[in-house]
Parts: C-alpha cells; structure tokens; sequence
C-alpha cells in the first residue's frame, strides 16, 4: 500500500493552519520545484536550519515557514503563493510528491546537510544585486540556481 500524500486544495487561507509537512512541501515546490532534487534539498534544510537555530527565525517548524516575508513562495503578492494553494493545477503529482518525501526525509534527519548549515538563500535572478543581507552572511555553496548563506 501506498503512504497517502496530503495535496492542498484551493482556499483561501494564511497558511497558518494547513497541516506542517503539507506547509513544509508547500515551500519546497513553491521556492525549488523547477530545480534537482539537491536544490530541493538544500531548500528544505534552509528551513531546517532555521528552525534548529531558533531565537528570530521562529520557536516553532510552523512558525518559521510562515514567518513573514521569509519564503516568497508565501507572499500573499508573490504568484506562487496562489499556486502552492493548488499545485497540481500547475504541476505533475509526481513533483509534489518528490517535494513531500523530501520534506519528510529532511525534517527526520535522514538526508545529509548539502548547505553548510545554510539559514538563507537567494536564487540566480538575484546575482547581480543580490538581497543586503548576503554581506552580512558567509557564503556557503551554490546549488542548482541558488546561492546559499549562514
């Protein structure tokens, strides 16, 4: 028998009160789907990350995932935040299910670190004017179109 996989259905919420690793996947597919499954991975271990350092990136998984402005994926203006509401509108199963095992496998510990201990990330579209932040932060490794940070 298959593990059934929760998929979200189009409503209008906040997030808040999805179930976590339907959220966890949510972000993953939303900020990585287009990517390998190492930069899907190193996506989910941001938020891991974050999550293990606590203190202003949120005391709890949920907290950090709905963090405002913290995953574009989740900006009530960004486009994908309409998406992830309905994901296999815009997508095969297949890839939100990757999305999902990986979520699953990295909030368990069962997949290594590919960031360094990474908290932050941008993507390629950024390079040449990249988000104040990464001055502040050490470069860590680049991983399919994004560059990570701790």
């Amino acid at each position: 028998m298959k593990k059934a996989i929760p998929v979200p259905v189009p409503v209008p919420d906040d997030f808040k009160h999805w179930p976590l690793m339907m959220l966890y996947t949510a972000v993953i597919w939303g900020e990585a789907r287009g990517e390998s499954n190492k930069a899907k991975i190193a996506v989910a271990w941001v938020i891991r990350n974050r999550f293990i350092r606590n203190g202003w990136f949120g005391d709890s998984l949920r907290a950090v995932l709905t963090k405002k402005y913290q995953f574009s994926c989740l900006n009530p203006n960004d486009v994908n935040s309409q998406k992830v509401r309905n994901p296999l509108y815009w997508d095969d199963f297949k890839v939100w299910a990757e999305c999902y095992e990986i979520a699953e496998k990295v909030h368990n510990g069962e997949i290594k670190d590919p960031t360094g201990g990474a908290t932050h990330y941008f993507d390629k579209s950024l390079k040449d004017n990249p988000p104040y932040w990464a001055k502040k932060l050490t470069f860590t490794k680049k991983i399919g179109s994004f560059y990570f940070y701790k």
